[in-house]
């Protein structure tokens, strides 16, 4: 606990004429009050550090409570910030709080009330209009031709490409070192400059029948040999 001065406001006020003929050295600033005014308790200087601060942040030796925006339980409320988040699902609890003038303890109390939790993103391919018919397509031939032969989908060879850059191969969110101590491991990485590959790949029956590296943008061009 901080040592409470018993002092009045001159004494406050003699504290901080010392401190400014110390050229504000708290150290010198105890000493002095203690020698000047022997019948006053002596300022730790932890103390004098705090008064000091508190004066220069609110005006006052005594450090102010920061208001909170008050915490509310009404039905009307909540139903309003339910209402608000099923309009604006992306919203943070920041900006919700800004806009209805409750706190963010409060609008997180309501939506775990109601079984609320914030969902992590799935990062998926973007369709086009066009690509939504064309896979319906494909389904319905694959399992036509599944229900005629049994061995459709094995004599199948399935083929992708993808390339790989330098973007997003060390995610430090999904990287851990496990330890009883903070170890400060660094991981060495080289990315001065930029690179890129692609890589094809095919498989049949979940067996690799061919994978090939380029540092070419894939085309047209390249042929591939099973």
């Amino acid at each position: 606990m901080p040592t409470r001065l018993n002092y009045t406001n001159e004494d406050y006020l003699n504290l901080f004429i010392i401190y400014g003929e110390c050229n504000k050295v708290i150290s010198r600033t105890c000493d002095t009050f203690a020698a000047r005014y022997p019948q006053k308790q002596k300022p730790p200087p932890n103390t004098v550090k705090r008064v000091i601060q508190n004066f220069k942040n609110f005006g006052s030796v005594n450090a102010k409570t920061q208001k909170h925006k008050p915490i509310v339980n009404n039905a009307d409320m909540e139903i309003d910030i339910l209402g608000y988040f099923t309009t604006y699902p992306t919203m943070s609890l920041r900006q919700a709080a800004l806009e209805s003038g409750l706190s963010r303890c409060s609008i997180h109390r309501i939506l775990r009330k109601q079984k609320f939790r914030p969902y992590l993103f799935s990062v998926v391919q973007h369709l086009k209009d066009i690509d939504f018919p064309r896979r319906v397509s494909f389904c319905e031939f694959i399992l036509t031709w599944s229900q005629e032969n049994p061995l459709f989908l094995g004599n199948i060879i399935w083929t992708d490409e993808a390339k790989f850059t330098k973007n997003g191969v060390h995610n430090r969110h999904n990287f851990h070192y496990w330890s009883d101590s903070n170890p400060r491991v660094v991981r060495m990485q080289n990315f001065q400059e930029s690179w890129q590959f692609n890589v094809f790949c095919a498989v049949r029956n979940d067996d690799v029948v061919a994978l090939h590296f380029y540092e070419e943008n894939l085309n047209g061009k390249h042929q591939y040999v099973f």
